[in-house]
């Protein structure tokens, strides 16, 4: 028998405790957590009361503060699941709602530099610490107006990718363009005074 408020009982299990304390010369139910129904350790729980749910031996009332996101699975009772590692919370393993110290919010991931995945750091955006991805075509942006690098098969041209060169204008500007590989990044670049095309800035057409 194990003492329990006062009591003996055969099983502390049954009334949200656990068996060990002070066995076997004085055996008595050590206590469950708070929001804890069942316990194989004070620091172990394994059932949790109605409201709070498991995470790591646990019992949380918002996973959310722990990082981690509530997962309702009809096999297992309701318990929180660890977010991916780089998430400081998360509706789900493959969706970031908000990212550790150092890293940036991108489409649900969490990245370590916006401008390696073809966005920019927006601190103007209502969510802290985000990415905003650049427009279709820009490999590198500035702003989502501002194209500083395109993708391949494209050409920076005014903030803008393009993917012809020669029919591209500039405002105030009376001549034409042509595609510059040589440029870094890959350029629309104007041909020579007087030419209205060109092939390259030679060679006028």
């Amino acid at each position: 028998l194990w003492l329990h408020d006062g009591r003996c009982v055969d099983d502390c299990t049954d009334y949200g405790a656990y068996v060990g304390v002070g066995a076997p010369d004085d055996p008595v139910c050590g206590a469950c957590a708070m929001g804890c129904d069942a316990c194989s350790a004070a620091d172990r729980c394994d059932e949790c009361a109605p409201g709070f749910h498991l995470l790591d031996g646990d019992c949380l009332l918002d996973c959310a503060a722990a990082g981690a996101y509530y997962k309702e699975d009809g096999a297992t009772p309701p318990a929180c699941m660890a977010c991916g590692r780089e998430c400081a919370t998360c509706n789900d393993l493959a969706t970031c709602t908000s990212c550790n110290a150092g890293s940036f919010l991108l489409g649900g991931r969490c990245v370590g530099d916006c401008s390696f995945e073809g966005a920019f750091f927006n601190d103007d955006s209502a969510a802290p610490d985000a990415c905003t991805s650049c427009e279709a075509n820009c490999a590198a942006c500035t702003s989502v107006t501002a194209c500083a690098g395109c993708y391949e098969g494209f050409f920076l041209h005014e903030d803008d990718c393009v993917a012809d060169c020669t029919s591209q204008t500039s405002q105030g500007h009376p001549f034409g363009f042509y595609a510059n590989r040589g440029a870094s990044p890959d350029s629309c670049t104007v041909c020579e005074d007087g030419c209205a095309a060109c092939l390259d800035g030679e060679t006028c057409t």
